[in-house]
C-alpha cells in the first residue's frame, strides 16, 4: 500500500482489545505522509493488537512516528519479523528550522516508531533501522510505555537518542542477543 499526503496513516488500527491486524512476508506498507500528524504508515489508536510476521514498513513521514505511531494504553505491537526502515519524524517542510529546542523535542519524535502509550515487543530476526528524528531516531517512547527489543535496532539519527529515546517512567527490556548499533 502506498501512502498519500491527506493527513492520515496508510493503515489505522481501531476497535477493541479483540481487534487484531496480522502482517505477513511480502506485504509492503510504504511512503505514508501524515502531513504533520501522527503515524505516516501505521497508527494504532485503540487497545488493539498489530502483529508483524514479515514484510516491510518503510519511508513514512509524520511529526511523531514516521512509520508507526501508538497512542492507546491497551495497544500492542508484536514485531515477530520483517523490517521497519527509513521513517522520519519532521515538520512538513522537511526541516526543523525556525523551531526552538523545546518545540523540536515535542514535534519530531520517533523517526520509525513513536510509542506514547502501549507496548512494543520486537523478536529476534526483526529489524528497525535508518530512522531520523530530533528525538529518538528509530524509537521514541514516553513515560508508562514498555518496549522489549530482541532484534536489531540500527543506524538511527537524532539529536537526543540517535537510536532510542526513553522517557521517565518507561521500561526498556533488552534480552540476550539484542543488537543496538550505529
Amino acid at each position: 500500500s502506498k501512502g498519500n499526503d491527506s493527513g492520515c496513516a496508510v493503515l489505522t488500527v481501531r476497535g477493541s482489545a479483540s481487534s487484531t491486524v496480522n502482517m505477513y512476508a511480502g506485504t509492503v506498507i510504504e511512503n505514508g505522509d501524515s502531513n504533520n500528524y501522527e503515524g505516516g504508515n501505521v497508527r494504532i489508536s485503540a487497545p488493539a493488537t498489530f502483529r508483524m510476521y514479515g514484510g516491510t514498513i518503510s519511508g513514512g513521514k509524520a511529526y511523531c512516528g514516521g512509520n508507526v505511531y501508538m497512542i492507546s494504553d491497551g495497544a500492542k505491537f508484536y514485531m515477530h519479523g520483517g523490517t521497519i526502515v527509513d521513517g522520519s519524524a519532521e515538520l512538513s517542510d522537511g526541516t526543523l528550522s525556525g523551531k526552538n529546542d523545546q518545540e523540536k523535542d515535542i514535534y519530531a519524535l520517533g523517526g520509525n516508531i513513536c510509542v506514547l502509550k502501549g507496548q512494543l515487543i520486537q523478536s529476534k530476526g526483526a529489524t528497525i533501522r535508518g530512522g531520523k528524528a530530533y528525538t529518538g531516531g528509530n524509537i521514541y517512547y514516553a513515560g508508562g510505555s514498555t518496549v522489549t527489543l530482541e532484534g536489531t535496532v540500527s543506524n538511527g539519527t537524532g539529536m537526543t537518542g540517535g537510536n532510542i529515546d526513553l522517557r521517565s517512567g518507561s521500561t526498556l527490556v533488552l534480552p540476550e542477543g539484542a543488537l543496538i548499533s550505529n
